[in-house]
């Protein structure tokens, strides 16, 4: 059903800078996993298992990359590991460091593919179409244009393929695709430019509309995810998800309390959708 698609926009916007928040900052392993579990379990909701395993993939090489980086490149710590033949040391905090800082990062790609999904063009313009009108508009092209683009570029090179031009040269083949692609991409940009002259845009001040109510629904479903946050930043406050690396690995005690909120908060969106599942099966 994907009810948590049409709730208001400033409930979508409030849960993911919530999460993204807290998946930024929290270095713990618990917090860490806690994200990175919400990311995955979200996106393959709203994004779907196909689409999600292929960012899983792209996480996973990010994770590597950052953990390669970190190791070599920061010898701190107290541990010794390992010597490179160079002289440099491989210490267990650099090395601890580096998977935590590629699993954040991992979270955080996954959890912007759930953003992508949800906070659609209409919605950024409901955001912040009154106040930042020039912004909004084109942060909502660029987020249209980019999938569109992706889309003709297939169907330029599949239809290159279709007539017969596939046997040639892959870089030939695909540097042709591409000219084409750039001289529908131009002729696209014309089209949109004139298609806004005619109607007279930017010649009196900007005015927008949106089918978007905040109704009841959102009310309660904003006051969990304020509750559940409030309850993860009392956590955060009290150190008790405190993550210290360098010199030595010392992590707070996490309760169970902390634990459970932030989990919540990271599912909420699936809580909603199975809340609604439940309600229509009721109702039927």
């Amino acid at each position: 059903m994907k009810e948590f698609t049409r709730c208001h926009p400033i409930v979508n916007l409030i849960f993911f800078v919530s999460v993204l928040t807290f998946a930024v900052t929290l270095m713990h392993p618990v917090c860490l996993g806690i994200a990175l579990l919400g990311s995955v379990s979200v996106s393959l909701v709203f994004a779907g298992v196909k689409r999600t395993l292929q960012i899983v993939v792209v996480g996973i090489f990010t994770a590597l990359a950052t953990a390669l980086f970190n190791v070599l490149f920061n010898h701190q710590g107290a541990t010794a590991l390992w010597y490179f033949p160079n002289g440099n040391i491989l210490t267990l905090e650099s090395l601890a460091f580096g998977v935590a800082s590629g699993v954040m990062l991992s979270s955080v790609v996954i959890w912007f593919m759930s953003v992508n999904k949800i906070i659609t063009p209409e919605k950024i313009i409901c955001l912040f179409g009154g106040i930042l009108p020039v912004i909004s508009l084109v942060i909502s092209m660029i987020l249209k244009f980019v999938p569109e683009f992706i889309r003709n570029f297939k169907s330029i090179n599949q239809g290159r393929v279709a007539i017969g031009k596939g046997e040639e040269n892959k870089f030939i083949r695909l540097k042709k695709s591409f000219s084409a692609f750039l001289r529908v991409s131009l002729e696209n940009g014309v089209k949109t430019a004139d298609s806004m002259k005619a109607r007279c845009y930017g010649s009196a001040k900007r005015t927008s509309f949106s089918n978007y109510k905040f109704t009841k629904r959102d009310a309660v479903l904003l006051c969990i995810i304020f509750i559940f946050g409030v309850l993860t930043l009392a956590g955060v406050l009290w150190g008790e998800t405190k993550a210290t690396y360098f010199p030595d690995i010392i992590f707070g005690k996490i309760s169970p309390l902390t634990v459970i909120a932030y989990v919540l908060l990271s599912l909420t969106p699936l809580i909603f959708e199975l809340w609604e599942v439940i309600r229509w099966k009721k109702l039927k």
